[in-house]
């Protein structure tokens, strides 16, 4: 499969997306084919990342369809083979692939945040994520927002990783399985003007942040704190009802 960039003659942009190519042909109704070229949403002239493949067809205002393609991160072709490649191209809210980020560190080379998101509709989206590196650890993502106008708007998250360090033929090999879970929720106050809920709920492996380090405030943080509460009243009642359930959790071990 040819992979060298700078044959790459002739390009087109749709949207936030690049597509160039040796060979470009379009018909009267804009559909554009393109031979041996790639595809990224990396604007650079050198982009760091992109889909190689034979074969791409531009829909404009609609869609970008690939034969059999491969993802190329700084001009090194990837294990990531696809047997095809579809990609939404519309201004709108809509699905499509996430690019991965990529690097190094003490457990190899890796790609993440690598995935597919989900554009369900004006309520809900979803974001189907994950890493993997060299040296045999990986983790996976899933990840929901929901809002509705005036009534109630938040967000969840679940996170579930393996993570190998040392030798596997070394006595201080370790391997440890971590998940977290995250859950936000708000009210409206014009949705129940009688009755309110909130949620901020963070729970999982103590050992998590340390494992999955995304940022030096989530090292940093000591405890995990979690709180849902609840509130009724009842008009022209002399009666209300309030509960509420809080929880800290230390992640030192």
């Amino acid at each position: 499969m040819i992979q060298k960039r700078a044959k790459l003659l002739l390009s087109t942009q749709e949207g936030e997306s690049y597509i160039k190519g040796l060979e470009v042909k379009k018909q009267p109704d804009n559909t554009t084919f393109i031979k041996n070229g790639y595809y990224t949403t990396c604007n650079k002239e050198h982009p760091d990342y992109y889909i190689f493949s034979k074969k791409i067809k531009v829909i404009p205002g609609n869609k970008i369809l690939t034969g059999p393609a491969n993802l190329v991160i700084a001009d090194v072709p990837t294990p990531l083979v696809v047997p095809f490649g579809f990609f939404p191209n519309k201004k709108d809210r809509t699905s499509g692939i996430l690019f991965p980020s990529y690097g190094q560190n003490d457990r190899g080379f890796y790609l993440q945040n690598g995935g597919y998101y989900l554009g369900l509709n004006d309520h809900f989206d979803a974001a189907l994520t994950g890493d993997i590196f060299s040296l045999g650890s990986w983790r996976a993502n899933a990840q929901t927002n929901y809002a509705w106008r005036y009534r109630f708007n938040g967000s969840a998250a679940f996170n579930y990783s393996v993570t190998k360090t040392g030798d596997p033929e070394l006595p201080d090999f370790l391997k440890q399985r971590d998940f977290f879970i995250r859950w936000t929720h708000s009210q409206d106050a014009k949705a129940h003007p009688n009755r309110t809920f909130s949620a901020s709920v963070n729970a999982g492996s103590t050992s998590f942040y340390r494992n999955n380090l995304s940022s030096v405030n989530n090292f940093l943080t000591n405890t995990f704190q979690s709180s849902i509460s609840y509130s009724k009243t009842w008009p022209g009642k002399p009666f209300s009802f309030s509960s509420s359930l809080s929880h800290s959790q230390n992640t030192q071990t």
